[in-house]
């Protein structure tokens, strides 16, 4: 039997076919460039950011291999490292594009958290790893977009679902400045007269039934026709259990779902952002149940029409099978649509109703009319 030193040939030459036959690809390449004004040959488009790095290595290992291999004529693993390496190379010729000029990547952007500030100046945001992704459109739920407008409508909507009296809804807007937040003592004493008046609600749902632990459950039936009081105390509970937090690998903690955490870096109003959102073309939704207290659907009018935006489309109603799941109106670059019997979050209190309203903006058009 002969030696490992007698493949030596038959290796070299493998490894000189596949630099052939990547000097065959990279030539076609460069043609399909100058006959198409400097554009990727068609097959080449399916790169990412991280395989810019990883074929630019295979690349230069696929050089050094067969410099080797040139040097090194009867060394079997230098030949064999040449062409694995090479033939990796000529699969990404043949699948990927050497530009990092990639694919753009569409994307409608859910739940946008407003008090953060981006940079939408155009209608493009680059992601890390040199991927691209094209924006068509933002929503925001529930969101508090303005502190000064936000804490006027909040009060405004207590009066306006009968949670408050006329004198208190009066002397708030007699006496406090929501513009400056300058809140004189006869000011704070009607704002707590006002949630003294609303009285021991579920402020994220007014109208939500109260969990009653004492009665016999069987579970969430986790129909989307149902809403279950007692679902965020399932929550809790399921989030302490010390085996949970520790498949989770968290700190050994008192899970709650809202700490009151105070921020350091929110801005008192992103409507800013908003206008350059829409004056970049991207389309804005914001919407609202209209059970919510904390985050009204009144705060989320006002700061709209703050905006001035011409109206687009009038004010109707849209429907969740025979029933009205809510009511919409289009602006010029915004819709604004309210989501009925929906508190502060909407897909745990109207999932139907939500996943009907999420779809038409998925799909870009308005809530079904009937």
């Amino acid at each position: 039997m002969g030696s490992i030193d007698d493949c030596a040939p038959a290796i070299v030459g493998c490894g000189w076919l596949w630099s052939g036959l990547d000097l065959v690809g990279v030539g076609l390449d460069l043609i399909y460039r100058c006959e198409g004004g400097g554009q990727a040959a068609p097959w080449k488009k399916m790169m990412t950011g991280r395989e810019v790095v990883f074929v630019s290595c295979v690349f230069w290992f696929n050089v050094i291999g067969l410099l080797v291999a040139a040097m090194v004529k009867a060394s079997f693993l230098s030949f064999l490292f040449s062409a694995v390496v090479g033939g990796g190379e000529w699969m990404w010729w043949l699948w990927v594009d050497v530009d990092v000029d990639v694919e753009a990547r569409d994307a409608l952007l859910l739940d946008m958290e407003p008090w953060k500030n981006w940079d939408l100046s155009e209608s493009r945001v680059m992601e890390k790893h040199f991927t691209e992704m094209i924006m068509h459109g933002t929503q925001i739920g529930n969101g508090w977009i303005d502190d000064s407008i936000g804490q006027m409508g909040t009060y405004d909507y207590f009066w306006t679902h009968a949670l408050n009296s006329d004198k208190t809804n009066t002397g708030i807007h007699k006496y406090c400045n929501f513009a400056t937040s300058n809140f004189s003592s006869t000011c704070h004493d009607y704002l707590t007269q006002g949630n003294i008046e609303a009285g021991a609600l579920d402020i994220s749902n007014i109208c939500a039934p109260v969990c009653n632990l004492s009665s016999p459950k069987s579970g969430p039936s986790g129909s989307v026709h149902d809403f279950d009081a007692c679902s965020n105390h399932y929550v809790d509970v399921y989030l302490n259990l010390a085996e949970v937090q520790t498949a989770l690998h968290t700190k050994a903690t008192k899970w709650e779902a809202c700490r009151n955490t105070p921020w350091t870096d929110s801005p008192t109003t992103v409507l800013p952002t908003i206008n350059q959102i829409i004056s970049s073309g991207i389309s804005v939704w914001i919407y609202s149940g209209d059970m919510d207290g904390l985050v009204s659907v009144t705060t989320s009018r006002y700061s709209i029409n703050t905006l001035n935006l011409p109206v687009s489309s009038t004010w109707r109603p849209w429907y969740s099978g025979n029933e009205v799941g809510g009511y919409v109106v289009g602006y010029k670059g915004l819709t604004f649509t309210t989501v009925r019997g929906a508190g502060h979050m909407v897909p745990s209190y109207q999932p139907e109703r939500a996943l009907i309203m999420i779809s038409s903006f998925l799909k870009g058009k308005l809530p079904p009319s009937e």
